[in-house]
């Protein structure tokens, strides 16, 4: 762990280091709150399906070529117990839409959206190491699963991604900063012009929920930890 911090510090200066000490204190004071959960690390989920995906990885430990590299989240996958409740809490017909993870990562996200019958799941990652290893893990999914198969992953910025034409579910678990995040709604704004549908947006943890504010997206659910917007069309 000292070399991986050590490593952030050399890539990405003193004011990423200080972000990522802030973020990695309140991550650890988050999981307090989380004790009641019936899978709090997601290990129970990885040994079910055979899969990794709860080893934490700090951005500065990553090999990245991208323009954004500096505005970057660590690896750090969402609670198994939460995802679930929010996509049951979503009152869509799946069957309508496509799921997009933006920084998706090793895929536990896109994994528990397997298990509800979306037309299509999708997640978009800029790490090559992530992205193998998200690889392997729906390979193994779709050994053994029932649910949505129609899964890619795609290796590339979120920024940079095309969007699908379908109503979409976009998911976000703070896997960039404001500038990429800014870039990412202006994004989807474009493509919902070109194409009118509904488009939600789960955004966990929020950092920067001022993004989707100012362009009054509308709040459809908002708590402690997560938000869930609607595109206005």
């Amino acid at each position: 762990m000292f070399k991986r911090a050590l490593k952030a510090f050399r890539r990405h200066g003193f004011a990423k280091f200080c972000y990522l000490l802030a973020y990695n204190a309140g991550y650890y004071l988050r999981r307090i709150g989380r004790r009641g959960e019936s899978d709090p690390s997601g290990r129970s989920l990885d040994e079910a399906l055979g899969v990794e995906t709860t080893e934490i990885r700090e951005i500065g430990s990553l090999d990245i070529d991208s323009r954004h590299a500096a505005h970057a989240g660590r690896y750090q996958p969402s609670g198994v117990d939460l995802v679930r409740q929010i996509l049951r809490d979503c009152g869509i017909r799946y069957s309508d839409f496509v799921f997009i993870d933006f920084g998706c990562g090793k895929g536990r996200v896109m994994l528990l959206a397997a298990e509800f019958p979306f037309r299509r799941i999708l997640g978009v990652e800029f790490s090559r190491e992530l992205h193998e290893i998200l690889q392997k893990n729906i390979a193994a999914l779709l050994g053994r699963t029932n649910g949505c198969r129609n899964i890619q992953a795609v290796l590339g910025d979120a920024a940079d991604l095309e969007l699908p034409d379908d109503p979409l579910v976009c998911y976000f678990y703070n896997p960039f900063g404001e500038i990429v995040m800014r870039e990412v709604v202006g994004n989807i704004e474009r493509s919902l012009r070109k194409s009118p549908r509904d488009v939600f947006v789960i955004y966990v943890e929020p950092l920067h929920p001022h993004v989707f504010d100012e362009a009054h997206w509308i709040v459809v659910k908002r708590d402690s930890r997560h938000i869930i917007y609607q595109s206005r069309s």
